[in-house]
């Protein structure tokens, strides 16, 4: 069937995007999706950021189509660079071998880097698909041989729209935030529909033969030990975010293991529920920040001469109740296992990387408050309606991290006013430890946090329980998504726009 005779399948108002049409749209994408025809008019590109953002944005654009039937063989043009990256995304690339196709549900993908891809002319395909994008004044649709780019920049970006880019055009960029229907629907302030991860035998068995491997036993105890209810979880992801700032990691670390700590202080104020905890630290951190958590910990750090917070450190017998491991360290699956009868005691865990699967699940079934930075990441978290903590430093203050329901409401409302205030607490400084013990009428840090920490075990009928809850509500639903309404609105701007 070819391109074209699909897309009058669509309704034929260009402003129906989204509530009745929505059916009738789907129905047309899967029919394009699955047609055998769609494999030489679609291309998926992956482009680089400092993190995963972008990378994992496309990638859930992949997963996404993979899901609504998606059939024939890919094309997806990524960044050299980004080699581990990919491996992380798709379990089954190997990047020993990255030109072997990869078998994703019904659909083949070949994986070609973008400097083999440019060596020789391509195919001038009808549309390509990505994710976030940086530097969107360069002619990247003709670069990559599609006529129509769909851009779609990850959950309320600010540093560029989404925009339909049209290779020989000019203007080279059609922005769709603002254009109508979509920006009735606060298209720019979306987040992206993602089905709950499973950690299923396919999942397990790439986890076990995967360059994370080694990784795979503890990761299997934690989550046993989580689910079992013997211990709590916080998965920690993001203290890159401070590196060139005035915050540092290790203090970080401190901030949160000793919020979690007030709050097994506290565990009589909702049931008993806070008990021994596992941190598990994704981030990517050296040594040294390690062992300045360490020094905090014990109170021998020489940052702490002269502080107050020295004391308070022994009067809460940190040195005893918290402690950490790296990953593979002989001595940690007996620790957590002894961490089951042990209610105030903290493992902080040096894990490092994880593969998306992994990573996902651990977030989606923790039970204390996941930390992360990112866009990408904070699209995920409101598709699982929990309390969780988002990272703040000067490179993302200015994005809505807690959103506000609905989008297109002027005002913030007191909940997500509340939670950035606590984001920007987890970065707390030594000094300001030592203002507020100086001080004396001001909570610290770590009360401030445990505060927060205890809203994930509240009853369900609380404020903060209600407005999670209402995230996953509004973000895990298909109809609210923000990769389908932007095919939606290419499709019918080919249609509509474009004879």
């Amino acid at each position: 069937m070819p391109f074209n005779s699909l897309i009058p399948k669509l309704l034929t108002e260009a402003n129906h995007v989204n509530g009745e049409a929505f059916d009738q749209n789907m129905a047309a994408l899967q029919l394009f999706v699955k047609d055998p025809n769609a494999e030489n008019q679609l291309r998926f590109i992956i482009f680089s950021s400092g993190g995963l953002g972008h990378q994992s944005t496309a990638a859930n654009i992949i997963y996404r189509m993979v899901s609504l039937g998606l059939k024939g063989t890919f094309e997806i043009i990524y960044f050299s660079n980004d080699i581990a990256k990919i491996a992380i995304l798709f379990p089954q690339f190997d990047p020993k071998d990255p030109f072997k196709p990869v078998i994703i549900g019904d659909a083949t993908f070949i994986f070609i880097d973008e400097e083999t891809f440019i060596a020789s002319e391509q195919p001038i395909f009808k549309i390509g698909l990505t994710g976030g994008v940086d530097g969107l004044q360069e002619n990247i649709a003709k670069y990559f041989y599609v006529e129509y780019l769909l851009v779609l920049q990850p959950y309320q970006w600010k540093l560029a729209p989404s925009v339909i880019q049209r290779a020989n055009e000019i203007p080279l960029n059609k922005p769709i935030d603002t254009f109508k229907p979509l920006e009735a629907l606060s298209f720019a302030k979306r987040g992206y529909y993602i089905a709950d991860p499973v950690m299923d035998a396919a999942n397990i068995n790439y986890f076990k033969t995967s360059v994370y491997a080694d990784k795979y036993p503890v990761y299997d105890l934690i989550t046993t030990s989580l689910l079992a209810q013997k211990t709590n979880m916080m998965p920690v992801y993001g203290l890159n975010l401070f590196d060139n700032t005035s915050i540092l990691a290790a203090t970080v670390l401190f901030n949160l293991a000793t919020g979690i700590t007030i709050a097994q202080n506290k565990t009589n104020e909702v049931g008993e529920k806070v008990k021994g905890t596992i941190m598990v630290i994704i981030s990517k951190l050296e040594d040294e920040v390690y062992t300045d958590f360490e020094g905090l910990i014990q109170g021998t750090n020489p940052e702490l001469e002269n502080n107050p917070l020295k004391e308070w450190i022994a009067k809460n017998n940190l040195s005893s109740r918290i402690s950490t491991y790296k990953y593979n360290d002989a001595g940690l699956p007996d620790a957590i296992r002894a961490l089951e009868d042990q209610p105030n005691n903290t493992l902080v865990i040096n894990m490092g990387d994880l593969p998306l699967y992994a990573f996902n699940y651990l977030y989606l079934i923790a039970d204390m408050p996941p930390v992360f930075e990112g866009a990408a990441t904070n699209s995920l978290l409101l598709n699982f309606g929990k309390d969780y903590f988002a990272l703040t430093s000067h490179l993302n203050k200015n994005f809505t991290l807690y959103p506000t329901l609905p989008l297109n409401a002027e005002a913030a409302a007191s909940e997500p006013n509340a939670m950035k205030e606590v984001s920007l607490i987890i970065g707390s400084t030594l000094l300001e430890w030592q203002r507020d013990l100086n001080d004396g009428s001001y909570d610290v840090p770590a009360d401030l946090l445990s505060l927060a920490i205890l809203i994930a075990f509240e009853p369900e009928n609380t404020t903060p329980q209600v407005y999670f809850r209402s995230l996953r509500t509004f973000f895990h639903n298909q109809q609210e998504d923000k990769m389908l309404m932007g095919v939606f609105f290419l499709l019918q701007y080919l249609n509509h726009y474009k004879k």
